[in-house]
């Protein structure tokens, strides 16, 4: 009996791959409302294995007006995860686009961060590495998906 990868002349994604950048989204999703929720109550994240959650936090870096970066990095990482999940459900290759497309930009805030972080705040979040580290793995991801299966199906 003939499957339908075997049927089709166009790559399809590695099942493996969007699994992992399904999780991989989730679980940065949940990082980011944490540190959301903490900011709403006037908490500083604990950070044990890097001590440098109080700087960052309290930082003129950490907000945009009266807006948590974490907020908008919640709605990043849902809108990704949404994304995946809806390729999952209808196999549309349009939801595989736009994840490649909004990764992007994810990429290009998450080295921003980073070098505020490292170069200019002096220290370091650990959730905060983790989101940006999570979003770079997810342009990984994307340019993998790009190359591999848009790229030749138009």
């Amino acid at each position: 009996m003939t499957n339908l990868k075997q049927l089709s002349t166009k790559p399809l994604p590695n099942k493996w791959v969007l699994a992992f950048l399904a999780v991989l989204s989730f679980a940065s999703f949940l990082v980011s409302v944490y540190l959301t929720v903490e900011h709403f109550l006037g908490e500083i994240p604990t950070c044990t294995v890097l001590q440098g959650c109080e700087q960052v936090a309290k930082s003129k870096y950490s907000q945009i007006g009266p807006i948590p970066i974490a907020l908008f990095g919640a709605g990043y990482f849902l809108t990704m995860f949404v994304l995946l999940a809806v390729y999952f459900d209808k196999k549309t290759l349009l939801a595989l686009k736009a994840f490649v497309l909004f990764s992007v930009p994810g990429f290009l805030i998450s080295l921003a961060l980073l070098y505020l972080q490292f170069f200019v705040i002096g220290a370091v979040c650990i959730y905060c590495l983790v989101a940006d580290i999570s979003s770079i793995l997810m342009f990984a991801g994307a340019a993998y998906l790009y190359f591999t299966v848009l790229r030749s199906n138009p």
